[in-house]
């Protein structure tokens, strides 16, 4: 028997249940008896262990998952609606309402690319941008993840804290492991590290530039009266 598990942001796990002569302990498995009504049962208790193994692990960290993208990523930020007998613990809508939900971001949000936010001229054909902003995807990535985290408990009492744990960690991990590094803060740096570093190319230029300049306006500038003197008694 094959069942499959829709979880939070289009995650899924699947989950095969065996039938069996004996069950073995930590088998996802049940046993057929004679009584079709025991068997039944027996379907049931391992629904039942398989689905409860999967609420204690692979869901709070979906969850989680979910909730730090619902927050985040969504303008504005989406946030459960509580039900009106059971509160938070019977919540089952959720509600995008800009006034009555905390929004993590207020800073500057336009149509412009983030480095074009701020920018300066250093030469007639030359403007480095060096803007930032804390919505970026690589900043708030970053940021979603250590929040989903470190809003997790794990009590060494609590036999299935490791796989949550584990669980946790690997989505973390998956959504800040971004070979290309476009989507992570290094991404940002190496951009702006980028205009600084032709910032500092146009300045040598500059003071080399400045130099001939300088030799030129000596050689205008800078000649002495006496020379002028002889030049005039040659004439």
């Amino acid at each position: 028997m094959r069942l499959t598990y829709a979880l939070p942001y289009g995650t899924s796990r699947d989950v095969v249940l065996i039938s069996a002569s004996e069950r073995s302990a930590g088998q996802s498995a049940f046993v057929i008896d004679a009584d079709p009504a025991v068997t039944a049962a027996n379907i049931q208790t391992a629904l039942r262990e398989v689905t409860d193994g999967i609420a204690r692990r692979e869901l709070p960290a979906a969850s989680a998952s979910r909730a730090g993208r619902d927050f985040f990523d969504e303008v504005p930020p989406l946030r459960v609606v509580p039900d009106a007998t059971d509160g938070i613990a019977g919540a089952t809508a959720l509600v995008a309402d800009a006034a009555g939900t905390v929004a993590w971001y207020r800073g500057e949000d336009g149509p412009l690319d983030a480095r074009s936010t701020s920018s300066t001229r250093v030469d007639d054909a030359v403007r480095l941008a060096y803007g930032a902003r804390a919505n970026e995807d690589a900043l708030r990535t970053t940021l979603r993840e250590l929040a989903v985290f470190s809003a997790q408990t794990f009590d060494v009492s609590d036999p299935t804290a490791a796989d949550r744990y584990a669980q946790v960690a690997q989505r973390s991990r998956s959504a800040l492991d971004d070979p290309s590094g476009a989507n992570l803060p290094r991404s940002i740096a190496l951009e702006i590290g980028t205009a600084n570093t032709l910032m500092e190319a146009t300045k040598d230029r500059h003071i080399s530039t400045r130099a001939i300049f300088d030799d030129i306006l000596d050689g205008t500038d800078g000649v002495t009266e006496e020379e002028v003197a002889a030049k005039l008694l040659n004439i």
